[in-house]
C-alpha cells in the first residue's frame, strides 16, 4: 500500500499557513495549489506521478523493482515514461533512480507506446494519469 504524502509538509519555512484560508498554503498571496508542481524538485515530482501511477494501476513503481510481474513491470515502464516526457532529467539519472541503464529507459518508451497503440484500455489508463500530470507539471 502507498503510504500517504502530503506534499504540503515538504513545503519549507519559507511558505506561510494562511490563518484566514485554512487548508490552503499562500506565499505573497499567491495560490500555492494552483502553481504548486511548477516550483516542484525532481524528487516531489517522482513522489507525485508515482503515486498517480499507484492510484491508476494499482502497483507501485518501487515496490519490488527486481521483480518482474508484468504489473511491477508496467508501473515501473509508465514512471520512466512520465519521467521522460515531463522533466528535464537525463534517461541516465532517471535509469538510476530505479537501478537501470539508460537503454532500459528507451526500451520502456517503446514498450508504452506499442502498448497504447495495441491496447485501448491501457491507452485510457494512460490519459487518465497522462491528464492529471500535465495540469500539474510544467517542463
Amino acid at each position: 500500500m502507498y503510504p500517504p504524502t502530503d506534499i504540503a509538509l515538504k513545503v519549507r519555512d519559507r511558505y506561510l499557513l494562511s490563518a484566514n484560508m485554512p487548508g490552503k498554503i499562500v506565499i505573497d498571496k499567491i495560490d500555492i495549489n494552483r502553481n504548486l508542481m511548477r516550483k516542484m524538485s525532481f524528487g516531489e515530482k517522482v513522489n507525485f506521478i508515482s503515486k498517480k501511477i499507484y492510484d491508476e494501476i494499482g502497483v507501485h513503481p518501487f515496490n519490488n523493482t527486481k521483480y518482474r510481474g508484468r504489473d511491477h513491470v508496467v508501473s515501473r515502464q509508465l514512471l520512466m515514461y512520465f519521467l521522460h516526457n515531463y522533466t528535464k532529467i537525463s534517461d541516465n539519472k532517471i535509469a538510476g533512480l530505479l537501478g537501470k541503464d539508460h537503454a532500459t529507459i528507451n526500451h520502456a518508451l517503446k514498450t508504452i507506446e506499442n502498448l497504447k497503440d495495441t491496447d485501448k484500455e491501457f491507452a485510457e489508463q494512460v490519459l487518465r494519469i497522462d491528464e492529471i500530470v500535465k495540469k500539474k507539471i510544467q517542463v
